[in-house]
Parts: structure tokens; C-alpha cells; sequence
């Protein structure tokens, strides 16, 4: 991201100011002599009509390094601040000829609901020349399983998807069988343990992720003592995926070294535990939160933990979810009235 883009509050300060004429934007974005101005990113979220089809036009037109460059920065932004909907410009990374923004187009779309993509990124992963973007896709398709899963799409995609992926992993490289092997974590439709211990008995690093990644998606309580085995890693990716896993299992064990590791050097684990333990829950980790709040000054953490302790209220709240036979808009609903 720039460097003069620090934050969420410095685009809302953009937001209230003038509306910005869109050809201006264009102009920027064809100039590579400038920096383009951070305060046009926020203009091309929810392109639509008019101003899509100029931007559809205008794209191949700038450089490839301007389109990197800008993809890389709207994909942070979107990450900072939900509000924010870029889909329309990634879509149009897919297309590219550099395997980087391809993949980078990708990963940018995971939340993207769009129906299409589940052909795209199928074509992509049997299909594309690279072996990294075949790996991304691989990735991206999980999203897909996962909506498949809680029936929110067709879940005949919770079938087709993961024997797609089954049929070509034989075969395929390394990097694309990670991929494949983290996306089955969603999956309930075939047998993604044996993939997931695969990944375990390799004993490398980058395996290692991926069977950590599949099995915090998968919720299966036998691989918590796995989980918990590699949160203090050598290896910060490593105790990453495990800190993550560790949260979306609920891992009770785990609450000892979460407690440890909001100490983490590395900001990325350290940020990764705070969350896990409002997932977790209980009043240790409320009392840790509470604790790291106030003595922390880094606007950052603040954020971060501010959001956490909400995210606690409702992990507490629902932990007697089956006790009082409560809907989650009701839950929600009694978390709102307890802010008031």
C-alpha cells in the first residue's frame, strides 16, 4: 500500500471530499510518471455502467506494472475496510498475461460470491500454464466447497468441486496438491483426512501449512493435539496456520500457548492469537485481552483487540447456544442490546 495511505480514517477523510471527476482518475492511472493518488483508490470501488465500461477500456491501456501495482493496493484497502467492493477490477486480473496478477487476482476475489468463478478458477486450475496460478485456483475454490457445505450455493459443489480436484492430484506438482489439500479442509463429501495426515508426515514447512490450514477448516477434534504440537514452531508461518487453526477449532488445550504467543515478535502471530482467543473464549482469554488493551499504545492492536472483546461477547454468548435453543439473529440481537 502507499505510504502516504496509513489508514481507514485517512480514506474516509477522501471519501467526504469533492466528488473526484472519474476521468481524472484515468488520467492518473495512465501516467506512470506519478504516483497514483491514494486518494482515487477508494473511486473505483463499486464501478459500475459509464464508469466500468472506461475503466474496462482504459485497463490494457496502462502499463503492467501500473496494473500490479494497483491490484496489490486495492487488495489491501479492500482487507481494511470492508466497505470497500474492487471485484469488478479483479475480475479483470484474471485475464492478465502475468502469472503474478493472475494469482494475485485470485486471492484478492476470495470473497467474492460470484457464481462464475467457480468455472473460472475450475479452468484455471486443470487448465492454466503456470503452476502457481493452478495452485491459487486450487485455493480459491475452497470458498466455493465451503458455500457448497452451509448450502448457501448449490451443494452439488460440495461433491463435484472436491472430485474435480481428487481426479488431477495424483498428477499434479507439489504446490498444487497443497492447494488442493487445504480447500478439501472445507470439505465433507470425501476423504480429505487421509490428504490432510499426508500433508502432517511430509515434515516440511510449507506441507506443514497446508495440513494446518485444512485441518482448522475441517473442525475435526482429533487433530488439536497437532494443532497445539506446532504453535510454538521455529517456523512463524508454521505457528501461524496453527494459531488460526487453533482459534477456529475452539481448541481448549491450545488457551496456554495463545496466552504466550500474544507475545509473539512476529506481529502477524502475535495479531493471529488475539483473535483465536475470542474464538476460544473463557475468562482467561478475556482477561488477557483486557490486560494486553490497556497496555498497549499501537492504534493498530487497539483496533484489533477492541474488535476481539466483541468477537468474545459473542463466543461467550454462545456457548449455551444448544441450552436456550437460540437463532443467530437472535444471539445477535442480544449482543447488540448488550453494547447499549
Amino acid at each position: 500500500m502507499p505510504d502516504d495511505f496509513d489508514s481507514f480514517d485517512d480514506l474516509e477523510s477522501f471519501e467526504i471530499e469533492e466528488p473526484i471527476d472519474f476521468n481524472e482518475v484515468m488520467d492518473a492511472f495512465l501516467d506512470d510518471t506519478i504516483t497514483f493518488p491514494p486518494r482515487f483508490l477508494y473511486r473505483l470501488s463499486g464501478l459500475e455502467g459509464l464508469e466500468l465500461e472506461q475503466f474496462i477500456e482504459t485497463w490494457p491501456q496502462a502499463s503492467q506494472t501500473r496494473r500490479e501495482r494497483l491490484l496489490e493496493d486495492l487488495e489491501a484497502l479492500a482487507i481494511e475496510t470492508y466497505h470497500l467492493d474492487y471485484d469488478q477490477v479483479f475480475m479483470l486480473g484474471l485475464q492478465e498475461t502475468s502469472a503474478h496478477i493472475r494469482q494475485l487476482a485470485i486471492r484478492a476475489l476470495w470473497d467474492c460470491p460470484e457464481g462464475a468463478l467457480i468455472s473460472r478458477f475450475t479452468d484455471m486450475l486443470l487448465n492454466d500454464p503456470e503452476n502457481d496460478v493452478r495452485a491459487a485456483a486450487a485455493r480459491g475454490l475452497g470458498k466455493f466447497i465451503y458455500l457448497a457445505e452451509v448450502e448457501e450455493i448449490d451443494d452439488a459443489f460440495a461433491t463435484t468441486i472436491p472430485n474435480q480436484m481428487i481426479d488431477i492430484f495424483d498428477a499434479a506438482a507439489e504446490g498444487i496438491q497443497r492447494g488442493i489439500i487445504e480447500s478439501l479442509g472445507f470439505c465433507s463429501t470425501v476423504d480429505a483426512d487421509k490428504h490432510i495426515q499426508s500433508a502432517f508426515e511430509k515434515d516440511r514447512e510449507d506441507w506443514l501449512v497446508s495440513a494446518l490450514v485444512a485441518a482448522g477448516r475441517s473442525a475435526g477434534q482429533y487433530w488439536i493435539p497437532q494443532v497445539i504440537e506446532n504453535l510454538n514452531h521455529e517456523a512463524a508461518e508454521v505457528r501461524l496456520a496453527a494459531v488460526e487453526s487453533a482459534g477456529l477449532m475452539g481448541a481448549q488445550g491450545a488457551m496456554p500457548h495463545l496466552l504466550h504467543l500474544i507475545d509473539d515478535p512476529e506481529e502477524d502471530v502475535k495479531f493471529a492469537a488475539i483473535w483465536s482467543l475470542s474464538e476460544i473464549g473463557g475468562l482467561d482469554a478475556r482477561a488477557a485481552l483486557e490486560a494486553l488493551l490497556k497496555n498497549t499504545e499501537d492504534e493498530d492492536e487497539i483496533e484489533l483487540i477492541g474488535e476481539a472483546l466483541e468477537n468474545l461477547n459473542f463466543t461467550e454468548m454462545t456457548l449455551n447456544f444448544d441450552l436456550f435453543d437460540l437463532s443467530e439473529d437472535d444471539l445477535n440481537d442480544m449482543l447488540d442490546d448488550s453494547k447499549i
